[in-house]
């Protein structure tokens, strides 16, 4: 359920085709749910990785929120991947 749960919230962000900075919170959503269980190493690279695009890219005028998204999206879905 957690899974499924984590799934959506980083897939709503990545649905819609215009997102702004103020909407990235919501990737703390999935994040909350993984982050339940604890994160690995390379897991909070990834984490981090999509933080720091979230805040540096807004400030120099660059579109890294969809990448950031993703990575989310991909943690999610390598964290689903790796409990079947």
């Amino acid at each position: 359920m957690v899974r499924e749960a984590a799934g959506l919230a980083a897939a709503t962000i990545l649905a819609s085709p215009y997102a702004f900075i103020y909407d990235f919170v919501m990737l703390a959503i999935p994040l909350v749910f993984l982050g339940r269980a604890g994160f690995s190493g390379k897991e909070l690279a990834v984490v981090v990785a999509a933080a720091l695009l979230v805040g540096w890219g807004p400030a120099d005028h660059l579109s890294t929120g969809l990448l950031a998204g993703l990575l989310v999206f991909g943690l999610v879905a390598a964290r689903a991947a790796s409990q079947t």
